[in-house]
């Protein structure tokens, strides 16, 4: 979801040198997007291009200026592959300037939920592009 909401912004934006991917801690390398979740990012005009699942690797991380995680165990899989990238590690709540909490996955949740998280998720990923302003 994160994903999707920084490049439908980076295009409303206009943004450039932005690069914005998405990587699991759990679970296998392709699996797709389907049910609720499709459907919430259908009715909030986010493409997912028939994006499928990547397992986060070191070499993504090394490669990466910033990452956000949803949950302390995101954080703390990330640092374990790659210790050194703990300046570069935050919650998204934490960076989009709130209190840090964690957002828990609604895998396996109603609609209600996905919903509920996706209106989190988006309001946190535009507070941290109209912090970072123009960002080139």
């Amino acid at each position: 979801m994160a994903e999707g909401v920084a490049r439908k912004l980076i295009k409303e934006r206009a943004l450039k040198n932005i690069n914005v991917s998405s990587a699991g801690t759990i679970g296998g390398p392709g699996l797709k997007i389907f049910g609720d979740l499709e459907e919430v990012l259908k009715e909030n005009d986010i493409k997912h291009g028939g994006h499928v699942s990547t397992p986060l690797t070191k070499e993504l991380i090394l490669a990466s200026d910033l990452i956000l995680v949803m949950e302390e165990h995101h954080k703390q899989s990330v640092l374990e592959l790659a210790p050194e990238a703990k300046d570069r590690v935050h919650l998204l709540t934490e960076f989009a300037g709130e209190k840090p909490y964690e957002i828990p996955d609604p895998i396996g949740q109603p609609k209600e939920v996905y919903e509920s998280s996706f209106k989190e998720i988006e309001g946190l990923v535009e507070k941290i592009f109209d912090r970072l302003g123009g960002v080139e």
